[in-house]
């Protein structure tokens, strides 16, 4: 099932004008204000600094914990699950601070981009042609045998249902590209079509990912 990531919902009002009563906090805001340009204060501070480090890295472990534990470096799946995942984390800070009047922009790109990385590690347009198309599939013996006189087995396919008509007339664009840029797609069968313009679609989705990246990554910090 495809995860439709939605925008966080921006907070009314900025970190900056809310209150805390966590005494951590509030010894360290007036160490900041008040001390840190004193002799004693800079060592107080530092010692501050120290301990948000340790908290901060704590929370990252356990927050990284399920995604590191699943990860596996053999293919480009995870990859894209790590960036995803450290995407929707700095989305969440960005959001929940609210320190900056881009933050309904951010918000949307950051969105938009979370789905699209969905689709593409899933390479949901790839597969998509195959919501009209259903075949049966057998190993059947051939004639022919291996070196030590063996069976060796066929695989073939029948067509059950075939709507790719339907899928190519839903993406009339992507046909006029297609058929512009290759010269034997009308000769194609339908289902060559479909697999044609589902694999354009994807490669359309992965350059949008990496473009939004390029022109956006730089704007979203706190």
């Amino acid at each position: 099932m495809k995860q439709n990531i939605k925008p966080l919902k921006i907070p009314n009002d900025s970190i900056w004008d809310r209150k805390t009563y966590n005494p951590f906090v509030l010894i360290d805001n007036m160490v900041y204000r008040h001390l840190r340009h004193t002799f004693i204060g800079y060592y107080i501070c530092a010692f501050f600094i120290g301990i948000k480090t340790f908290v901060r890295g704590v929370k990252n472990i356990i927050k990284w914990a399920p995604t590191i534990y699943n990860d596996k470096d053999w293919d480009y799946f995870d990859i894209y699950n790590i960036l995803q995942k450290k995407i929707e984390f700095n989305r969440q800070l960005l959001v929940n601070n609210n320190r900056h009047n881009d933050v309904s922009t951010d918000n949307f790109w950051m969105t938009v981009t979370l789905n699209l990385i969905e689709r593409v590690k899933n390479e949901d347009y790839n597969m998509e042609y195959f919501d009209y198309i259903d075949k049966n599939y057998s190993f059947d013996e051939i004639e022919e045998r291996d070196g030590e006189n063996g069976k060796l087995y066929q695989m073939n396919s029948s067509t059950v249902r075939d709507n790719t008509l339907e899928y190519i007339e839903k993406n009339p664009s992507k046909v006029r590209i297609l058929r512009k840029n290759n010269s034997d797609f009308d000769s194609m069968s339908n289902e060559e079509k479909s697999r044609y313009i589902s694999r354009y679609k994807q490669e359309q989705a992965k350059k949008l990912l990496f473009k939004i990246l390029q022109n956006k990554i730089e704007h979203w910090w706190d």
